[in-house]
């Protein structure tokens, strides 16, 4: 687990660089190896929370940036894939690491937003292209890892928890809408939140802040449906469907195994944590 956040001032604002210090910090829990701040322009900065599981070395700290300066990424997740996609559609590319974060980064200067269909994993990132002068902000197709967003006419927040963003000079207003929700369903649902000018990037959605720093969201991703495919899994016999139940999951848990550091397992007592185990 890493944290994230960023901004994007619609008014060349200067300052909002120590509000972001102060907002990696409040992250330090998600990643205790490292924070660190960087401002990429007049208008965007990016931090990172860094818990090292890949590639422990100095050279895969982030922000990273690309050889030519030109994009520079903040990512939170794992990438499972990642050596398939080195080694299948990087051939060639100059690495200076062994970390999933920089063949995602790799990934998107040749693929662009299309590099999201190619990634098994979970995952939250931001993406500064310092040509166009844009940031890529995507979420996995879960929805695992949280990406929040705060927006008003001077600037565009983004990052792993509320707690971070509440560091910038924002706008504190109750969501009345959204508390009537939390009374009536004990939980905030969908991409609301809480306080007003606050919402989720929701799962399997991209965004995209242009240099004017407007805002445009879209889904990259939906859950396909073959009622034929359904019908046919439903005539095949029990001992069939327990073997290819029990491959699947040998094959989720095995690429979740891939580390620099010691693994574990949280055990909550009941199936679904047995059965990983």
């Amino acid at each position: 687990m890493c944290g994230i956040a960023g901004y994007f001032s619609k008014s060349n604002n200067h300052s909002l660089g120590p509000f972001l210090e102060k907002a990696i910090a409040q992250l330090a829990k998600r990643g205790p190896d490292l924070q660190q701040a960087r401002t990429l322009s007049q208008k965007v900065g990016f931090a990172h929370a860094r818990l090292s599981i890949i590639d422990t070395s100095a050279v895969a700290h982030q922000p990273m940036q690309d050889p030519t300066g030109r994009f520079t990424i903040i990512f939170n997740g794992e990438i499972f894939n990642f050596r398939e996609l080195r080694a299948t559609h990087l051939q060639g590319v100059q690495f200076t690491s062994h970390s999933d974060t920089e063949v995602l980064l790799q990934l998107y200067m040749k693929m662009g937003k299309a590099c999201l269909n190619e990634l098994n994993g979970f995952f939250s990132f931001a993406l500064y292209d310092s040509v166009k002068e844009e940031v890529f902000l995507a979420r996995d197709r879960f929805g695992i890892k949280p990406m929040l967003i705060y927006t008003d006419e001077n600037m565009i927040l983004f990052g792993s928890e509320m707690k971070a963003l509440l560091q910038f000079p924002v706008t504190k207003e109750i969501d009345f809408s959204t508390l009537g929700l939390y009374l009536q369903l004990n939980y905030v649902p969908g991409n609301h939140c809480m306080l007003k000018n606050f919402s989720k990037l929701p799962p399997a959605h991209c965004a995209t802040i242009n240099a004017t720093g407007q805002l445009s969201v879209e889904r990259y991703y939906s859950m396909p449906f073959n009622p034929g495919h359904v019908i046919s899994a439903a005539g095949m016999s029990y001992d069939a469907a327990k073997q290819q139940l029990r491959t699947l999951v040998e094959a989720a848990v095995e690429r979740r195994l891939v580390s620099d550091v010691p693994l574990g397992a949280f055990l909550s007592g009941g199936i679904d944590s047995s059965i990983v185990t």
